[in-house]
Parts: C-alpha cells; structure tokens; sequence
C-alpha cells in the first residue's frame, strides 16, 4: 500500500472512531440524565404514606444532548434503541469473520517473519481456503479487491513492502543452535586468553564495481515510469579486505586487490581480482606485523574474527596465526549478513559514500573511472564509511564486544523455523495436539525396533490418550457453559418443561457432534505434522549426505574456533585425504594414458603382423600354383596345399597389459584384449588369409 493510500485510510479510521466515540459519550449522558426506575411501592395506606414532593426540574430532551455533543440526532436515537454502529455492520457484511481475519493477520505476520511472505495472490487463495472450508456449498470467493481492503482494514499491523531476495542458505543457516554455539566458542576463548577490545579484530573482503553507481532518488518530470541516469557501466571488479579493531579504529589501511599476478605492498594482484591462498597468507603476516603488542602486553593474545573462505582454512594460514598467539573465529556458515559486523554497518555506507563520490567525480570531469582514478577516489569515502563510532556499532550490533548473544534478535532467526520439525505450522496448534505430539515422536522414533502388533497397541494407546486430552481440554472451555443446571422456572405448565427438555437435548446433540468434529480436527492436524516432520527429517538427512567433509565441518561447533588444535588437526587430515585421493586418481590417469597408448600400438602391430602373414601366403600360394603346374606337365603328383601361417605370438608387454587390466578390474575382457599368440587358424580354400581375432 502507498504512503498516500495509508495516511487516508488511516484518516478514514481516526475520524470514524472519533465520531463512534462521540456518540458513545452522547449516549451515556442521555442516559445519566434521565430518572431512576421506580421501585415498587409500599403496601401502606393513612398519613404516612402521604409525603410532599418538590416540583422536578426538566428533563434534557435527546435532541438537545445531540446538539451538545454535535451528533445526529436521529443516529442517536436509533443507537439508543439498540441499533449497531457502522463499523459492527460492516462486520456482519464482511465475507470472513473477525476471528478468521484476526488468524489470517497472524499468519501474514508470521510467515513474513520467517522471510515468507504473501503476496496478494497468496492472500487471496488463503481467504478462499478459509470461506471454502466453512461454507462449502456457497462456493463464494473474495474479488478482486478484496485484498486491498483487508490491508486497509489491518494497516496498523500489515504494509506493503518490496521485497529484498535473500538466499534459502542464509536464511536457514542463522538457527538457535548454531548461534548457541557460536557464542558458547566466543565466551570459552574470552574466559581462558582474556583478550581485550583493543586486540580483537575483524576482517573481510567487499567487491567494488568501478563503474557502477547505487540507485539513488532523482528530480524528473511528472508522468513518467521510469527516470534513467548514465553512468560509466564498466563491471570491473576490484576488492578491499578491510581490518577493523573493536576500539574502533582501522590497524592499517586496506589492501586493494586488482586483476593481475604481482603483490605490491597495499596494492595486491591476482587473476581473477578477488584474494586467494597466496595473498591471504601475505595479508596474515602484515596483519602479524601491524598488530604486534609490544611492552607489558607482548605475550597477550589476539582475535580475529573471520568468514569461511577456503583461503582462511588453509593449514598455512591457521599455523601461523596458532604461532603468533591469534585466535582465529569462524562465523557460522552463510550467515555473514547478520553476524559480520563489517558487512551489518560499515560496507553499506562506504559504498553508498563511493557512489555520490564517483557521481560526483563523472558529473566535474565527464570521464570514466580508471584503476588510477579508484585508488584516488576511494580515499574520502573510506574515511567517511569507517569511523569510530561505526566501527564499535559493527562490533556491538553483532555481539562480538561486548560479547552479546541477545544481540541476534529472534526476528532473525525465525527463518530458520521453516525447515525445524517443531515449528512446521505457522500457527500455534490447539492444546491436545500439543499434548500428543511429544508421544507420537517418541513411538516414531522407536518405530522400527518395534513389531506390527506391539506398533498397533501403541497407536491404539495413543488414539485413546488423544481423544482423553480434546474432551479434557473441551470439558475446559465449553463444558461448564453447557453442563451448568438450567434456570428453575416457577410456572405450571408443562408444555414449557417439554420445550425446555427438548431444547437441552438439541444442544446436547450440536455439542456432541462439534466435539466429534474437533477430535476430527486434532487427529487431522496430528497426522498432518507428523508427515511434515517426517519429510523434514528426509530432506535435512539428504543434504547431510550431499555436504562435503568441509562443510559438515564448518557447520558444527568445531568449526567456529579456526585456529584451535581440534580443527587444525581436521584439515589437516582432511589436507592429507585429499592429496592421497589426488595422487591415486593421478596414477589412475597415468595408467590408462598408458594403458591407451599400448592399446594403440597393439593395434598397430597386429596390423603390420597381418599383412606381414597375408603377404607371406599369398607368396607360399604363387609357389604351390607353380609347383602344381610344372607337376602337371610332367605328369607327377600335385604337391599338397601349404597351411595357413601361424600368428606370431603376443609380444610380453602387451600381455603385461592385459594382466594389469584383469588385477584392477576382475572381469572378463574384450575380445581384442583377450587375444594371445597360441591362436591359429585357417584360410578355409580361400587365397587371402582372414585373421580370426
């Protein structure tokens, strides 16, 4: 909703109460003004019961007390004589009642608060689900407008906003249990080294666009869309790693990262523009040097605060910061946006700082921004973004000093309550559900170890402890209106008792059957949480089984102290596993590199041996056709026909190769790798010798 539309609608409803109110102190005046009810007279009769009156003042009439309090008279009258106000007729008209709104506000709230909100569309299918549900055979529907009615109706508690997209991770990452942990991990360090504010420390690294400037408000003409502004459009990347102190200054100025392959002291190099292994170590040791305590406080520890960038758990980096007394903490993975203080308060306004500068700059020069340029520009922004009182905010706003975990606030963890088996419903569930739900997990989850007829006494056992808590839990509520003994009635007719008796029965029967439907409702919504559990538990283990070893060790409890001996002790075993795995699947490529040239060369061979045989018979077949000829002439015996040359056996490394293939596979072989030189063959009468293989 627009800011316009809210401030009348929110006009609308001040002066509408108003008036109610008005009319209310009317109508409370009418009624102190007028007489008493008359008592019921004494049965007394002689002088006593003779009194003398003074003559009674005027009544005001209700016109003149409409008037006074500057309403309409007729609206008081009727109000007077029992009529609804305005706003309670509207109320009777509305299409949902006030409970359904009411529970349909809460939904909006809740599912918003989990970063789910609705849209109208949403919203209009949700109302539709809840007129189908209790008038099934109307088959009405909210229209079109509906929706921006309600909000008007509710804008005290719902508003119209845009969206900012958020990423499913970040949003499930931020979990009570893993903040517990984060702060449990911050308060053992601070318990054992005692570091103080002015030795921790926060790092991290921001991309800066060198041509691209923020969406800013501008002047245009009325009427249009859309209002357009050049700018420089170059998506050159550049990178600042910062370093903030939680006394609220910056150690030493940040190093720029540009595209390129040198260091050069502030100024720092690397392919892709971002910072990698190499440079992070570079950056370690200069943060070594610039913040070495010196005098009384030499041997003291210090923080570092940092996020899960494969270049920060390099074995390399943690050693070294273990061996100049640095404690290194990791935040919880993707959960930077709430936890990592220089992305919370100082990146935003130094970028926002950077683009009125760079605005500035094209608007005096007309020119497009350089690396020259930059490193000019991004001086005066940086000086404004990251000020003292900046600084310790970043610092105090995400509970690293002071050590603070109420700082993350429950609004942002409740995103996480979309993929948790307890909060799956967005609504809170009815009592005997509740009641119920510890009982069926616990049988859930011993489900397996239990037989089909020990599982059905169980489910039994269950369905009747449900039904005992709703009727316990009606007997609570509705019971003691409708059980309460009936009015006695002095009167003698008996037509009267029989209606009553028929009237009590009657409500009997519509208590009975709600009951039945409500029992219906909490087996319904019973079963319904258990399969969201259920499906819940399946997807949380099928992302367990997709998480690499770094993840699953990033995302427990270890994985926040960087630098302690547990974790480095992990990757470096995790280090050796991968270099073992690395050197195994080269020997592998290596093999069958290998293995593929001697096969390429076999064939080459068996080529040359086949036309090395097919040359050598038809050579042995000239000669017996000569022989055959010259017998013939002089009338001797035709000499028999020679054989078919032998195949020359396979020469000793390429059988070689073919015994490694069988080791590492164990199965049977191609025909062209299961040939060997012990085969022969014939020629069957034909002149051109055929290789059987």
């Amino acid at each position: 909703m627009g800011r316009c539309a809210r401030t009348l609608a929110l006009q609308k409803r001040k002066s509408s109460d108003a008036k109610e109110a008005q009319i209310l102190h009317a109508l409370e005046a009418y009624h102190a003004s007028q007489p008493p009810l008359l008592a019921t007279p004494d049965l007394h009769y002689g002088p006593s019961a003779t009194t003398s009156h003074a003559p009674a003042a005027p009544l005001p009439s209700l016109r003149s007390i409409a008037c006074k309090y500057k309403v309409n008279a007729t609206t008081l009258w009727r109000r007077d004589r029992g009529g609804s106000s305005n706003h309670a007729a509207h109320l009777s008209a509305q299409l949902l009642t006030p409970v359904e709104e009411t529970v349909l506000v809460q939904l909006c709230k809740t599912l918003a608060l989990r970063h789910l909100p609705l849209t109208h569309k949403l919203l209009e299918d949700k109302a539709n689900a809840l007129l189908a549900v209790r008038a099934k055979a109307s088959g009405r529907q909210v229209r079109k407008m509906w929706t921006y009615r309600f909000l008007s109706r509710h804008n005290d508690e719902l508003s119209m906003y845009w969206s900012s997209p958020l990423k499913t991770k970040r949003g499930l990452a931020l979990n009570p249990t893993n903040v517990h942990e984060y702060f449990d991990v911050l308060m053992e360090i601070d318990r054992v080294r005692h570091i103080r504010p002015e030795f921790k420390f926060a790092m991290d690294e921001s991309p800066v666009l060198l041509g691209m400037e923020m969406t800013t408000r501008v002047i245009g003409p009325v009427g249009q869309k859309l209002q357009h502004r050049l700018h420089d459009g170059s998506r050159e990347s550049v990178s600042l790693v910062v370093t903030i102190c939680a006394n609220g200054t910056v150690p030493f100025p940040p190093t720029v990262i540009f595209a390129g392959q040198n260091f050069l002291k502030r100024i720092a190099l690397s392919p892709t523009g971002y910072t990698n292994n190499q440079l992070t170590l570079e950056w370690m040791r200069e943060f070594e040097l610039k913040t070495q305590p010196s005098g009384l406080h030499a041997d003291e520890w210090r923080e570092l605060a940092v996020d899960n960038h494969g270049s920060h758990l390099t074995l390399a980096f943690l050693d070294f910061a273990a061996s100049h007394h640095i404690e290194v903490i990791g935040y919880i993975p993707n959960s930077t946006h709430v936890l990592q203080g220089l992305d919370v308060a100082c990146f935003g306004a130094f970028k926002t700082h950077y683009s009125r500068a760079l605005a500035e700059y094209r608007h005096v020069t007309n020119r497009s921004i350089t690396k020259d340029t930059f490193l000019k520009l991004v001086e005066k922004p940086f000086k404004l973004a990251f000020t003292p009182s900046t600084i310790r905010a970043a610092f105090r706003s995400t509970g690293l000093e002071p050590i603070n975990p109420s700082a993350i606030l429950p609004e942002q963890l409740a995103p996480s309550q979309t993929n948790s088996a307890p909060s799956a419903f967005p609504l809170e569930l009815p009592a005997a559900v509740k009641a119920v739900l510890p009982l069926l997990r616990a049988v859930q989850s011993h489900a397996s170890n239990m037989d089909m007829e020990r599982l059905k006494c169980a489910a039994k056992e269950m369905a009747e402890l449900l039904k005992q808590v709703s009727q316990e839990h009606q007997s609570e509520t509705i019971a003691p209106l409708l059980l309460q003994p009936p009015p006695m009635i002095h009167t003698q007719s008996t037509q009267s008792d029989t209606s009553c008796q028929a009237a009590l029965r009657a409500s009997e029967a519509r208590n009975q059957a709600s009951q039945r439907i409500i029992e219906t409702q909490n087996c319904t919504i019973t079963l319904q949480a258990m399969t969201i559990e259920e499906q819940a538990q399946k997807l949380t283990s099928k992302e367990e089984r997709k998480q690499s070893k770094h993840d699953k060790l990033l995302a427990g409890k270890v994985g926040r102290h960087l630098s302690g001996e547990e974790f480095r002790a992990a990757v470096q075993a995790d280090d050796e596993e991968c270099t073992a795995a690395e050197a195994k699947c080269k020997q592998a490529r290596d093999t069958r590199k290998a293995q593929a040239e001697l096969r390429k060369e076999k064939r080459e061979w068996r080529k040359e041996e086949q036309q090395r045989r097919q040359t050598r018979r038809e050579h042995e077949l000239a000669e017996w056709r000569s022989e055959c000829s010259h017998s013939r002439e002089a009338r001797r015996k035709p000499p028999k026909r020679p054989p078919v040359p032998r195949r020359a056996l396979t020469p000793e490394r390429f059988q070689m190769m073919v015994k490694t293939q069988v080791e590492d596979h164990g199965s049977g072989l191609s025909e062209e790798d299961k040939e060997n030189g012990d085969g022969s063959g014939g020629d069957n009468g034909n002149e051109i010798v055929t290789d059987s293989d």
